[in-house]
C-alpha cells in the first residue's frame, strides 16, 4: 500500500480504473506492451470523483493521431476561460496560463486568449510516451476524464506529485 492510498483510502490505480470502465483491459492494455507501460498504469493513482461523461468523439490530426500536447492545451483552455485556473480551485495543470493581456504578444498554441505567464513544469509529467500511448488507444475524453479528477503520478524519486485539484 503506498502513502497516497493510506491517505486517500478510495484512491485506485490506473489499470483498475480502466477496467472499471472497459470491464476488459483490451481496449487499453496488450500482450506486446513495454514493461513501463505496465508500470505506468499500475503506478499512477487517482481519487475517481469524476466519470467519464462520453466515451466518443475523440478528436485527431490529419495523420490519426491526437498528440498529448493538443489534449493538454485544450483542458488548459478550457480552465482558464471558465475561471477555474485561478485562486483556491487552481489546476496544476492550468499555473502559469491566464487569459491574454491586451499588450501580450505570448499566447497558448492555437488560442489567441490565452497566455502563459510562466512556464508549467507539471504538464511534461503528463507529456509522456506513456500518457500518449493510452490516449491513443482509449482517445481524448477518457483520458480528460482522467485528469478532471485527483491524479497522483509517481515521480524519480519515489515520492507522488498530486497534478490535479
Amino acid at each position: 500500500m503506498t502513502t497516497v492510498q493510506r491517505i486517500f483510502p478510495q484512491t485506485v490505480d490506473l489499470k483498475s480504473y480502466l477496467y472499471s470502465i472497459f470491464l476488459s483491459s483490451e481496449k487499453f492494455l496488450h500482450d506486446d506492451d513495454p514493461i513501463q507501460y505496465r508500470k505506468f498504469l499500475e503506478e499512477i493513482f487517482l481519487l475517481p470523483l469524476h466519470a467519464p461523461s462520453s466515451f466518443s468523439s475523440q478528436a485527431t490530426t490529419a495523420n490519426g493521431v491526437t498528440p498529448m500536447r493538443e489534449v493538454i492545451n485544450r483542458i488548459v483552455a478550457q480552465m482558464v476561460r471558465s475561471g477555474s485556473s485561478i485562486g483556491k480551485e487552481q489546476n496544476c495543470l492550468s499555473l502559469g496560463y491566464r487569459r491574454k493581456a491586451l499588450t501580450s504578444a505570448a499566447m497558448l498554441r492555437n488560442y489567441h486568449d490565452i497566455e502563459c505567464a510562466f512556464v508549467n513544469t507539471v504538464q511534461p509529467m503528463v507529456m509522456n510516451k506513456n500518457w500518449q500511448l493510452l490516449l491513443d488507444r482509449v482517445g481524448e475524453n477518457i483520458v480528460r476524464s482522467i485528469l478532471e479528477n485527483p491524479v497522483f503520478l509517481k515521480s524519480v524519486n519515489g515520492c507522488f506529485l498530486q497534478v490535479q485539484p
